[in-house]
């Protein structure tokens, strides 16, 4: 009740993963996607949306939705986790000017969008 109308911005320089010569970063963010509950076909087609070497590894739990969508003309994704049916709870995530972005509130993808114009 005393969050339902809160929304959170957070920014902070993107990360930078460095690995030892012979593991490929990518195959390993796949595992990782595979361990936190997605299946091999959904962690090899969110691996195409991610720099996995300067790309802050999210959490996405199987049963959350996702999508792929642009925002202040960068890539994002939009993470929506919903509660009976109903609105429940989104992360947006994009990376602008080498600052990682994430927005996170009550609603749908349209209530996201309006709180990123209201940045501006």
């Amino acid at each position: 009740p005393g969050t339902k109308n809160c929304t959170i911005l957070m920014q902070s320089e993107t990360p930078t993963i460095e690995a030892p010569a012979g593991i490929d970063i990518n195959q390993a963010g796949q595992i990782l996607l595979q361990i936190l509950g997605m299946s091999e076909a959904e962690a090899k087609a969110f691996s195409t949306t991610v720099n996995w070497a300067t790309t802050l590894v999210v959490p996405v739990p199987s049963d959350v939705d996702y999508r792929r969508l642009t925002v202040e003309g960068a890539d994002a994704i939009f993470l929506e986790d919903r509660y009976d049916g109903g609105e429940g709870v989104y992360t947006l995530l994009w990376v602008k000017d080498g600052l990682l972005h994430a927005l996170i509130g009550n609603g749908t993808l349209s209530d996201a969008l309006r709180s990123v114009d209201s940045l501006e």
